[in-house]
């Protein structure tokens, strides 16, 4: 009976993050990561944020921006581990 307690407390612990919460992580660190305003500069407004076959398509007023997103081997359960690599704008 104790084991039985034990394991539902824990595999929550260590279970991966449901899709929505993934998704908010990986928008935070898309925003967060200097690169993007490396690219785009402080006066361009992003318009939207879609999710693609490879990563992220950024728009702005005047600018398009690819980023591709890889996903890191796990070691243990949890969140995702991802990294991003930043696509020069386009002119739309």
């Amino acid at each position: 009976m104790i084991k039985i307690a034990l394991f539902c407390f824990v595999a929550p612990l260590c279970a991966v993050l449901p899709p929505f919460y993934e998704s908010v992580r990986e928008i935070q660190a898309l925003l967060s990561d200097s690169r993007l305003h490396e690219r785009l500069g402080s006066a361009e407004t992003i318009e939207g944020i879609a999710r693609t076959e490879m990563g992220y398509l950024i728009e702005t007023g005047n600018y398009r921006l690819e980023v591709e997103m890889e996903y890191l081997p796990a070691g243990r359960p949890g969140p995702a581990k991802f990294r991003f690599d930043f696509h020069e704008p386009v002119a739309k």
